[in-house]
């Protein structure tokens, strides 16, 4: 009897010993992470109007908040072989950077204008033009593929010194470039004591400006970039998502800024009403669609419906939920001279 008793004594005191001890020992404790960044996509409003990101598989959001980073610098971090192709031996330049960086990163690369960190040593400033021969170097200098390079882009002047040309010219249009890619949320540029602000409002009428500028020997004296607050597209519900308008967000300059994203896989949410005409057009890698939008599903009637979503598609899930309502009808995906049908969990798949 005595042994069974020091037995429960012994338990009482180590149990809680090993509670604490344990404890302890956690290192790490789990930390609530923030909203999850909606990086590249573009929105404006209840619309997409682009996507700038590197991903080929991207599931439309339904619905998003827009987060103020609160400052005037952007950094972007990049690993050192997704920027500089060791495989090439010619000088570096942006012809041949590795393909998987977004055109983003490509145009802000190119121009020059920010301040560097590698393997967060210490800054040093690339101005206009010299991009290629710090790249260069740096290509020489560390042949460790792990190497981090970090870009800080924040306000900047160009001088008579700055000299322009073809290769950096995204120096001159960098803040539009940030803002078309739906990462700026404002910025000014002052040039010759004239102070011109845009927003993401006005910035089509404001960029005339800047042109009239470029063509009027643009140099001639300094013009100072002034940069607004960065902002990041998160998960949240101030934004509700209804329609897509385009793949590519320069459409209103007419296109050719950004290329289209090379997808293989997209998913349109629930929350899509209109797809507007072309958006899909020429994606000829997107070869499958996920459907969990009833108006979406109702409007493919042909291969050119919603933005040519499906002209290239050979496979479709559509979910079951949708399809089975009596009232969404579908006489094109459904006629077995179109597709062949079969069932995928809570999806029906239209394979061609």
């Amino acid at each position: 009897m005595k042994k069974f008793l020091r037995l429960c004594f012994a338990l009482v005191l180590i149990v809680p010993a090993l509670f604490l001890l344990s404890a302890c020992a956690i290192k790490d404790p789990i930390v609530p992470s923030g909203p999850a960044v909606y990086d590249g996509f573009v929105f404006e409003g209840n619309k997409m109007i682009g996507y700038v990101g590197d991903k080929t598989e991207i599931i439309i959001p339904s619905s998003y908040s827009i987060q103020s980073t609160d400052s005037d610098v952007c950094t972007v971090e990049y690993n050192i072989k997704d920027i500089i192709n060791y495989g090439d031996e010619s000088s570096l330049d942006y012809e041949i950077w590795a393909e998987n960086i977004t055109d983003y990163d490509r145009f802000i690369l190119v121009g020059g204008m920010y301040s560097v960190c590698i393997n967060n040593g210490e800054k040093q400033y690339i101005r206009v033009g010299e991009a290629e021969e710090f790249f260069t170097q740096v290509k020489k200098e560390y042949t460790d593929l792990s190497t981090t390079i970090t870009i800080e882009l924040t306000d900047y002047t160009l001088t008579p010194e700055d000299k322009i040309d073809e290769s950096n010219f995204t120096c001159v249009t960098r803040p539009f470039i940030e803002m078309v890619a739906g990462k700026l949320e404002s910025f000014s540029y002052t040039y010759n004591g004239e102070t011109v602000n845009f927003t993401k409002e006005n910035y089509l009428q404001q960029y005339q400006k800047l042109l009239a500028i470029i063509g009027n020997d643009l140099l001639a004296d300094d013009i100072t970039y002034d940069i607004g607050n960065y902002i990041e597209f998160v998960e949240g519900e101030d934004h509700q998502v209804d329609t897509i308008t385009s793949l590519s967000p320069d459409y209103a300059f007419g296109g050719g800024m950004f290329a289209a994203p090379p997808l293989t896989k997209i998913t349109v949410s629930d929350s899509i009403a209109t797809i507007e005409e072309n958006v899909f057009d020429g994606i000829t890698t997107l070869a499958d669609v996920v459907i969990e939008s009833e108006a979406i599903y109702t409007s493919l009637t042909n291969l050119n419906a919603c933005g040519d979503l499906i002209e290239h598609a050979t496979k479709i899930k559509v979910m079951k939920s949708i399809v089975d309502k009596a009232e969404n009808v579908n006489a094109f995906l459904n006629d077995d001279a179109n597709y062949t049908r079969s069932e995928d969990g809570d999806y029906y798949v239209y394979t061609k």
